[in-house]
């Protein structure tokens, strides 16, 4: 298998130009990078803005996908270089304020509750994984903010963690597969 540069998914196209109007100054992050479509795209948005831009990812892509393994596997087991240099390729890399190369578990620690404004999960998409990243991020988000992610229509994970999350909750649905929910 030839190694691939940039693969990846990226519907939340409005989520994210809507994001970037209410919040001009405001904290991203980024849960799930793979490759850095999604990245990419924010990237050239947040070009000179005030906008803080953070992204968490393994890149170690995800243990269900064997074919996200073997791509792993064609980088030595992780793809971070392999990001950097797409974002670098879209002069994006300096839009970005850091990366933690790290479980989205372990980086929620590195932010104190409602700090953020914005926070898209696209990482993990078991029932488990989906869960426990709503519960850890959205304690983060600040009153008047977004905690969004993919994938509601298309993995049964995503859906019901996202169900039984915001049982009693107002969700709204943007693009074809986005969730997303404002804090009150």
């Amino acid at each position: 298998m030839k190694k691939i540069e940039s693969v990846g998914w990226f519907d939340a196209s409005d989520l994210y130009t809507r994001m970037v109007k209410e919040f001009p100054k405001g904290h991203f992050v980024e849960i799930g990078a793979w490759m850095g479509r999604s990245t990419k795209f924010m990237g050239k948005l947040i070009k000179d803005t005030e906008i803080v831009f953070d992204v968490v990812d393994h890149f170690k892509g995800n243990l269900d996908h064997s074919y996200q393994q073997e791509i792993v596997k064609l980088y030595g087991g992780c793809i971070y270089k392999q990001f950097k240099r797409n974002m670098e390729k879209e002069n994006c890399w300096a839009e970005i304020n850091q990366v933690h190369v790290e479980y989205s578990s372990d980086a929620v620690n590195h932010y104190k509750n409602e700090s953020l404004d914005f926070v898209y999960i696209d990482a993990s998409h078991d029932y488990p994984s989906v869960y426990a990243d709503i519960k850890g991020w959205i304690k983060k988000v600040k009153k008047g903010g977004v905690i969004a992610g993919d994938d509601y229509d298309n993995c049964p994970g995503v859906k019901r963690a996202v169900d039984i999350f915001f049982k009693d909750k107002e969700i709204s649905f943007s693009g074809t597969h986005t969730w997303e929910y404002y804090k009150w």
